[in-house]
């Protein structure tokens, strides 16, 4: 992996601040002094004697195009949904520690129950004062079946009450040593009932955040304000705008001309612009964002495992990740994060072998004439797809790369409705081990293998309730055989993420699943 002299933020940083454990501790967002970190606290009272912008632009490689976080979730949405929603909890997401947000305290009465004492002191941005009712009917609401993020995950809370103004009672059908970590995603946000049942498009804007949002132009920009009511500290910046800039060159020459004050994603390819330019920095930190291949197995020729493991032994990992990421990655044997609960670092990468590609390959074209579209979305992945299909063509395997906008990629590759052959996609792993669920589960808008197999099930369903940790990790290990060994999902490489900022920016959390925290960014004039 390539290094270069950065701003460099490796994987692992010590966590600056006191822990705030679930029995007590001050509530409220913490603070802390080191902005960078990764899943550190920002540093919300910046250096006095600077002079920050009102305004902050961050330019986006991803389209904003709804906002509900019951039923949206990647990076660029989970970046607004963290500035103005709250959560009961959150999660540092380098020491895995539970941190209080609206909820100020917690306790498990049995294995099964667990009871929150929420904060007095919060209103929503329409004015209306929180209690233990909106945090109640919110998580009915995440359990309906529209709400296609929130639903599965919630599967195991049985029941959720209101024990008086402002405290919770949750009752689990069976234990979940992960319960902790779920509650912290940004997806589980507590909402205004009435604003949301006053107006089902534009009520899904109000929160209890930091900021709120002004305008929404979807797949375009997005334009919040300072909550200047908020409960906690208050952001330096007054306004932030999420502007979409689909081309890297395009959202590189934006922060060079300082029309944006935040590049993300910049082109590798072009890293050293922004090293070279002094009014700017780049960031870099090591992450657990995966690209992979994911083959539809609900249709051919991807329902085909011969057909699968031809593509996974005639790929050459190291090439791609030369051209596709220009070196700034790290290849990966196994579909889970490196940072995630229950690795399993004992599976074998398959290697490449065009011999025996060849041969599985006939086995599922006996006839010949094999054929495979690649649908992908992004510069990167475009070009990850382009080495794939050149590679493929060695063992006799014709590739079309069918590129689309993110809106259509996700909408085309819903569950119940997938229409794609095979994507070249990525995935943000997080902590917990549950978080397998995504992937392998039916009906998760993130199993872009359409993947249903009764074991798998089986051993997710378990682990997630198993105490033991030696019977839990090997349950974890044999889903990433299983996986292996079906080859629904190729994993390709955990990329290294940069940013392009101003110098001088501080106050972000540059989270290693890419779920960016702005809240208290401050940019220089």
């Amino acid at each position: 992996m390539r290094r270069n002299k950065l701003l460099s933020l490796a994987a692992a940083l010590a966590l600056l601040v006191t822990v705030l454990s679930g029995c007590g501790g001050q509530p409220g967002k913490p603070t802390g002094s080191n902005p960078s970190a990764n899943g550190s606290t920002p540093n919300v009272n910046p250096a006095g004697d600077v002079t920050y912008k009102s305004t902050v632009t961050i330019g986006t490689d991803g389209a904003i195009y709804e906002i509900n976080p019951f039923t949206m979730s990647n990076w660029t949405h989970n970046w607004v949904f963290k500035m103005i929603y709250d959560r009961l909890v959150s999660v540092d997401s380098t020491t895995f520690e539970v941190h209080p947000e609206l909820a100020t305290s917690w306790e498990w009465t049995s294995d099964t129950v667990l009871e929150m004492k929420l904060r007095n002191d919060v209103d929503f941005h329409n004015g209306d004062h929180m209690t233990a009712e909106d945090v109640v009917w919110s998580f009915q609401r995440m359990q309906q079946d529209d709400a296609t993020v929130t639903n599965t995950m919630l599967k195991g809370l049985e029941k959720i009450e209101a024990l008086d103004e402002y405290s919770i009672r949750m009752t689990l059908s069976a234990p979940n040593v992960d319960w902790m970590i779920i509650l912290a995603h940004p997806s589980f946000a507590i909402l205004n009932r009435n604003a949301v049942e006053a107006d089902s498009s534009t009520g899904y804007y109000v929160g209890t955040g930091a900021f709120q949002v002004e305008t929404m132009l979807a797949n375009d920009t997005t334009t919040l304000i300072r909550n200047d009511a908020y409960w906690g500290d208050k952001p330096t910046t007054q306004k932030m705008i999420l502007r979409y800039i689909a081309e890297d060159a395009a959202r590189l020459i934006s922060l060079q001309t300082g029309e944006i004050d935040v590049c993300a994603r910049p082109s590798t390819l072009e890293l050293g612009y922004i090293e070279d330019d002094p009014k700017l920095e780049l960031v870099q930190f090591n992450s657990v964002s995966e690209v992979y291949l994911a083959f539809n197995t609900t249709k051919f020729p991807g329902n085909d495992k011969n057909f699968r493991l031809a593509v996974a032994y005639a790929l050459n990992l190291d090439e791609i990740i030369e051209i596709g990421a220009n070196g700034y990655a790290t290849t990966t044997a196994t579909h889970w994060g490196p940072n995630t609960y229950g690795r399993n670092d004992k599976i074998e990468p398959y290697g490449q072998n065009l011999e025996l590609a060849k041969e599985y390959l006939n086995k599922a074209f006996p006839n010949g004439n094999a054929e495979l579209t690649i649908s992908t979305t992004g510069n990167e992945r475009v070009t990850v797809a382009q080495v794939i299909q050149e590679q493929l063509r060695a063992i006799g395997l014709t590739v079309k790369v069918n590129e689309v906008e993110s809106a259509a990629m996700s909408a085309m590759s819903k569950f119940d409705v997938a229409e794609h052959e095979a994507m070249v996609y990525n995935f943000g792993w997080l902590s917990q081990g549950d978080d397998v669920r995504r992937p392998f589960y039916p009906n998760q808008n993130t199993n872009k293998a359409i993947v249903t197999n009764d074991r798998i099930i089986e051993l997710i369903d378990n682990a997630v309730k198993e105490f033991d940790e030696s019977a839990r990790t090997q349950m974890y290990a044999e889903i990433q055989e299983i996986n292996h060994e079906e080859a629904y999902y190729l994993p390709i490489y955990f990329a290294d993420q940069f940013a392009g900022v101003k110098a001088g920016t501080t106050g972000v959390i540059w989270e290693p699943n890419r779920a960016y925290d702005f809240t208290y960014i401050a940019v220089p004039e």
